[in-house]
């Protein structure tokens, strides 16, 4: 596998459906949507790996968010994905992060926010 240093790279999570409940063949439909996802990523610059049923998708920042996107919403077997972020495990840095990127995108945050209560999201950020 080639290996890339993923700190200019794009981070998406990508949920499975119906493959993380096969059985001993597991392996083979993930290897097969895996290589699905690179084969549409082709010849953007990307890695894709796999940890406890999800994909972690990084994709160079030259890509737009929007072709990500439709590629993954177009490939069978991927029932939701996200975009996230890469931070070291401590809620300081967990915090500042999640509050940079609301300053950053606040409209999206707006969905976030009606999935959880706005109290719990304000202690959370302060």
């Amino acid at each position: 596998m080639e290996k890339y240093d993923t700190t200019d790279m794009k981070l998406f999570l990508i949920k499975l459906g119906e493959i993380s409940l096969k059985g001993l063949n597991r392996g083979f439909f993930e290897k097969k949507l895996k290589n699905n996802i690179k084969l549409k990523l082709h010849p953007c610059r990307s890695l894709l790996t796999r940890e406890k049923g999800r994909f972690y998708l990084y994709v160079d920042n030259s890509v737009s968010d929007e072709k990500i996107e439709f590629i993954l919403r177009t490939t069978f077997g991927v029932v939701g994905f996200s975009k996230a972020l890469v931070v070291e495990k401590d809620w300081k840095q967990m915090v500042s992060a999640a509050a940079e990127l609301i300053e950053r995108s606040p409209l999206q945050m707006e969905k976030a926010v009606s999935a959880s209560s706005p109290e719990d999201l304000t202690r959370a950020l302060t």
